[in-house]
């Protein structure tokens, strides 16, 4: 994602915050120490959520902070934790449900921050000609979506809500990249699909097409992870990194064509900014208990014991550079 088009998408993302107030936190420092290799971060680049990571190295950010930042693309955030388990990189950026899948298989993930939370972006896709209008309508239907995925999250969220149970509906189970073909071949009634996918899956259904949301239910997170040992090694390099986000996220309300929308009892459709809040214990732990108490997890048995997620936060990087980000109850 080059500049002009990480500049648009996050100045977009900024106009949609309601009243937030920026910190001062993103001015410049000294250059922390530096080690031998650079620090290497696997980020999904063409999420939006991740707008203030691709920003912040377009801009030099992260350079003028004393870091030598590479930036390792990959296809989702399941890829991202993989490469970060594997001590592949030093850090990632991922969504909650591959973090919640992560820490019940006993893996020490740690999150430093959220950078992104968007309300409005997953979604079920839907042909109207199978007689579907509204969630309700998906009882005994057919639904395809990406086996461990925030969208599948998603999907379990919208049902809930409307009082569907999961085994009134046949899941099908694809990578994002047949969701649309299998909806445009009828082989399913509706997708569950993120921001990704969604413009395929319009496609794919066409004037037939009918979107389903749930806005009040379920909200996607995005985070800054990595493990405990690389946090102890480089943890001046991991303060360096917030820093360089939280200017990332000045810049993008800078360059917002005007000030924030939104505010009062709206809710917004999406957030960029870096913190780390009880919101995101709350996500994990629903999205932990969703993943024991469904079938669709076969490494994951019922008696699966809950992880206590204040262990896999890590404060101490955003606390050192901006406490009053950091409002973890504990």
């Amino acid at each position: 994602m080059k500049r002009s088009t990480a500049l648009a998408a996050i100045a977009c993302l900024a106009l949609a915050v309601g009243a937030v107030s920026l910190s001062c936190n993103g001015s410049r420092t000294a250059t922390p120490p530096s080690t031998a290799a650079p620090l290497a971060l696997a980020v999904v680049t063409d999420d939006s959520l991740a707008g203030l990571v691709v920003l912040a190295d377009d801009e030099g950010f992260f350079a003028s902070h004393g870091l030598e930042v590479t930036i390792v693309p990959v296809n989702g955030s399941s890829e991202a934790l993989r490469l970060l388990l594997e001590r592949e990189v030093d850090a990632a950026t991922a969504a909650d449900t591959p973090i919640a899948l992560a820490a019940l298989g006993g893996h020490e993930v740690r999150v430093l921050a959220s950078i992104g939370s968007a309300v409005n972006d997953t979604r079920v896709v839907a042909r109207r000609s199978t007689g579907i209008a509204s969630p309700a309508d998906l009882r005994g239907r057919t639904i395809g979506a990406v086996r461990e995925a925030t969208s599948h999250y998603f999907l379990h969220a919208l049902l809930e809500t409307e009082g569907v149970e999961k085994s009134e509906v046949n899941l099908m189970f694809a990578s994002a990249e047949e969701l649309p073909s299998l909806l445009a071949e009828g082989r399913v009634d509706a997708v569950s699909v993120g921001a990704r996918t969604l413009d395929e899956a319009l496609e794919a259904a066409g004037s037939d097409a009918v979107v389903l949301r749930a806005p009040e239910a379920f909200a996607r997170n995005l985070a800054l992870v990595s493990v405990p040992d690389r946090v102890s090694v480089r943890h001046a390099e991991f303060e360096a990194l917030l820093r360089a986000l939280i200017e990332s996220e000045s810049r993008a309300f800078e360059d917002a064509a005007g000030p924030p929308r939104g505010g009062g009892d709206a809710i917004p459709p999406t957030t960029v900014r870096v913190t780390l809040g009880q919101a995101t214990l709350v996500s994990l732990e629903d999205q932990a208990r969703w993943i024991v108490g469904s079938s669709c997890f076969p490494d994951v048995p019922p008696d699966t014991r809950m992880p206590n997620f204040l262990h896999s936060v890590e404060p101490g990087p955003l606390a050192a550079v901006a406490p009053e980000r950091v409002t973890i109850i504990r």
